[in-house]
C-alpha cells in the first residue's frame, strides 16, 4: 500500500471513529471514567471552516489540520480522544505521529536523537570532555572518595538491525569511539554499559532494552549495578555487596522505562510487549556505599533495581547537575528543581563514592564542565 493510500485510509478511518469517541465522552460523568470524560472547556471560539477532503488537500495536510478543531467544535471538544485515536491509527500503519519516536523492525521504537546519532556520525572534539571527566575524577579522589564513570549505552547501537529504514553508518568512528581509548590514557575508571550490554546480547537471551523503551530496562540495569559495584570495590577500603541475577519472570506488563517511548506515542490503549522481570540475588553483608550521582535519566533505572535489592543506604542524584533527588534506604523524595549547585556542597560532603554517567551517544553534555568547575570550588 502507497504512502498515500494509507493516509486515505487512515482518514476514513479516524472520520468514522471520531464520532463515537466523541459521543461517548460527552455521555460518560467525570465520576465513572476519568480517563474519557475530561473537564469541559467554554468561552467564545471562532467557527472553523473545514477544508474540502479533496485529494490536494490531504496530501499536504491542511484537510486534517481543519478536521480536528471543526469535529470538536461540534462534539463536545474530544481533543484528547480524537489525538489518541489518530495516533493508534499511525501506529496500526506502522508510522508515529510524534516526531522524536521513531517505529522500526519489528515495530521496535527508538528516540531521533539516538537514531541519528547511529546513523549520522557526527565528527567532534572529544579532548575537552575529557579532560574535564579526568579533573572531576581527581577532584573526587583528593577528597578521599572512589570515582567512577558510568558509560550508559544507547539501544541503537546495542539494536542496529531494528533501526527504521534507511540508516547506512558511514565507517567514521563515534564519538565513543574517540573517548574510550582517551578515557585510558587518563586512567579514568570506566564502566563501559556499551560493552556490558554487547556482552550480555551474547550471553544470555533476555533484552537489556524494551521493545518500547529508550533506557535499558532492569536486566540491562542490573548488569550496570553489578559492573559499577565491581569497580568501586577496588577503590574504597572495604568489599561491596554484589547483585546476581538467578532468575527472570516474563510477561507482558512492561513497567517503568521499559515502554516510556509508549507513553510519548500517547495511544489509546496500552501496547504490551513480551517483558522480562529478573529477580536478584544479593551476595555479601557489606553496607553499600553512600553515593553521589551525576548525569541523565539512565541513572533512574539503576536506582530503582538497587533501592528494591536493598542497595541504597543514602543515595543523592544530581540530574544533569539541575535538579536534584534522595534515595534513603526505600524512600525517594520528590525531584527538586533547579537547586543541584546549591546542595552540591552537602551531597559530595555525605558521599562514599561518586558515579558520573554519561551516554554514548550523547557524551558532550554541559553537565560535565559545569560538576568539574563547581567542584573546583568547593573547599575541600
Amino acid at each position: 500500500m502507497t504512502r498515500g493510500r494509507r493516509i486515505y485510509v487512515r482518514l476514513l478511518i479516524a472520520l468514522a471513529l471520531a464520532p463515537f469517541v466523541a459521543l461517548l465522552t460527552s455521555a460518560i460523568p467525570n465520576r465513572t471514567l476519568n480517563f474519557l470524560s475530561r473537564s469541559k472547556l467554554s468561552g467564545a471560539t471562532e467557527t472553523v471552516e473545514l477544508v474540502a477532503p479533496k485529494w490536494a488537500n490531504i496530501r499536504n495536510h491542511s484537510f486534517q489540520s481543519t478536521l480536528e478543531e471543526w469535529v470538536a467544535q461540534r462534539m463536545g471538544r474530544p481533543r484528547d480522544q480524537f489525538i489518541r485515536v489518530d495516533n493508534s491509527i499511525a501506529y496500526a500503519f506502522g508510522s508515529s505521529n510524534v516526531a522524536t519516536v521513531q517505529i522500526g523492525v519489528n515495530r521496535t521504537l527508538h528516540e531521533k536523537p539516538y537514531v541519528d546519532e547511529w546513523c549520522g556520525r557526527t565528527q567532534v572534539n572529544v579532548a575537552p570532555q575529557v579532560a574535564h571527566i579526568a579533573s572531576i575524577q581527581k577532584q573526587v579522589e583528593a577528597a578521599g572518595k572512589a570515582f567512577v564513570l558510568l558509560v550508559s549505552p544507547s539501544k541503537a547501537a546495542i539494536y542496529p538491525e531494528t533501526l527504521p529504514p534507511p540508516c547506512k553508518p558511514s565507517a567514521e568512528p563515534r564519538a565513543y569511539d574517540l573517548l574510550l581509548p582517551l578515557l585510558k590514557q587518563q586512567g579514568i575508571h570506566v564502566v563501559d554499559g556499551h560493552a556490558l550490554m554487547k556482552k550480555a546480547r551474547e550471553d544470555q537471551p533476555w533484552p537489556v532494552f524494551g521493545r518500547d523503551g529508550v533506557h535499558w530496562n532492569d536486566v540491562g540495569a542490573g548488569i550496570a549495578v553489578d559492573a559499577m559495584l565491581a569497580s568501586l570495590t577496588e577503590r574504597m577500603p572495604r568489599p561491596l555487596p554484589r547483585l546476581v541475577q538467578t532468575d527472570v519472570k516474563v510477561d507482558d506488563k512492561p513497567k517503568n522505562d521499559d515502554a516510556d517511548l509508549a507513553g510519548l506515542l500517547n495511544l489509546s490503549y496500552r501496547l504490551r510487549a513480551t517483558t522480562p522481570h529478573p529477580v536478584f540475588r544479593v551476595d555479601g553483608t557489606a553496607p553499600p556505599p553512600r553515593l553521589m550521582l551525576i548525569g541523565t535519566s539512565f541513572n533512574w533505572q539503576p536506582l530503582r533495581v538497587m533501592r528494591d535489592n536493598g542497595l541504597i543506604v543514602d543515595n543523592t542524584l544530581l540530574y544533569y547537575f539541575k535538579s536534584t533527588a534522595r534515595f534513603i534506604g526505600d524512600k525517594q523524595h520528590p525531584l527538586e528543581a533547579n537547586n543541584a549547585a546549591q546542595l552540591l556542597p552537602e551531597a559530595f560532603a555525605r558521599a562514599e563514592a561518586v558515579v558520573l554517567e554519561i551516554n554514548e551517544a550523547l557524551p558532550m553534555q554541559d553537565y560535565v564542565g559545569q560538576l568539574d568547575a563547581a567542584l573546583a570550588g568547593l573547599k575541600h
